[in-house]
């Protein structure tokens, strides 16, 4: 007691510990445990930007001396706001690129073209309606199969279909190199199949073949 009062009187409860509801000032910290690092925001912001480098300098009492320094600057901040910029030289190499990119498609879509039209003006007319509606044509091998000519793509393209129905019996793939026109392509297994059949199933690979 102190002129009549104690101190847990005179201090107030915002005041106290909250483990042992004494002042700050007489409370005892745990013993044992393990203590708590907290990092803040700006404990990362500032390692994201810091710059670790090294001095070394000739001493006359002593060979070397080294020495170590933090430099910190907005590496980070920088990087996210800094705006590429093309320069003259590149905005011009792009755009040469670019117009040789659209010159090859546009000439692309023309040889494509020319060789739908040169493949229709081959087809029967059975033929040409089956391909339109169906997306395939069919034709008579030398040997006397029925092969059946998809149109989507060139691989794996051609279908050996039996006398009777509609379920393939297998499907190969032979067409010409160098990236012809796929209509070119379609043309060539035709071709290919009419005149020598037999020469077709040995040059081409053999996609899939019924159990």
């Amino acid at each position: 007691m102190r002129n009549g009062s104690s101190w847990s009187a005179r201090t107030s409860a915002a005041d106290r510990c909250p483990r042992c509801s004494r002042p700050p000032a007489r409370c005892t910290p745990p013993t044992g445990g393990t203590a708590l690092t907290t990092f803040t925001s700006d404990i990362v912001w500032a390692s994201w930007n810091t710059t670790y480098s090294t001095t070394s300098s000739w001493g006359s009492n002593s060979l070397y001396t080294l020495s170590a320094g933090y430099t910190t600057s907005s590496t980070i901040w920088t990087g996210w706001n800094t705006a590429w910029r093309e320069s003259a030289e590149q905005r011009a190499r792009r755009e040469q690129h670019q117009a040789q990119a659209a010159s090859r498609h546009q000439a692309r879509a023309v040889a494509s073209a020319r060789a739908e039209e040169l493949l229709l003006a081959l087809l029967t007319e059975e033929q040409a309606a089956t391909y339109q509606e169906h997306g395939w044509f069919e034709v008579r091998g030398s040997r006397g199969g029925r092969w059946r000519i998809r149109n989507r793509g060139q691989s794996g393209n051609v279908d050996l279909m039996p006398e009777i129905g509609e379920e393939r019996q297998a499907t190969y793939c032979a067409h010409p190199p160098d990236h012809l026109p796929d209509a070119d392509a379609w043309i060539a297994q035709m071709l290919h199949l009419v005149t020598d059949e037999e020469g077709f199933r040995k040059v081409a690979n053999l996609h899939w073949r019924a159990a």
